[in-house]
């Protein structure tokens, strides 16, 4: 990861993996684009980001329904690439 300092936005660089290479060459596709691994997880807590994305995963569990309403229709009708 790399460190936005002016905006502290954490910004992934796993290139081997990007732009949906992950889920066509992988033996076991790759079907999420991130994961809170151990490494994420510290870099969060050391620029005070981790409540920050505790309340956005706590609201986006309370609305579940509303977003999987909402991606349905990316689900059923994905892009032409």
């Amino acid at each position: 990861f790399i460190i936005d300092t002016s905006s502290d936005q954490i910004i992934g660089i796993d290139f081997g993996s990007a732009f949906t290479a992950a889920t066509i060459h992988l033996s076991v596709p790759e079907l999420i684009p991130i994961r809170l691994t151990r490494q994420l997880t510290q870099l969060m807590s050391h620029i005070g980001r981790a409540g920050l994305f505790r309340a956005t995963m706590n609201a986006l569990r309370q609305n579940s329904d509303l977003l999987v309403s909402t991606m349905d229709g990316f689900i059923k009708e994905p892009l032409m690439e």
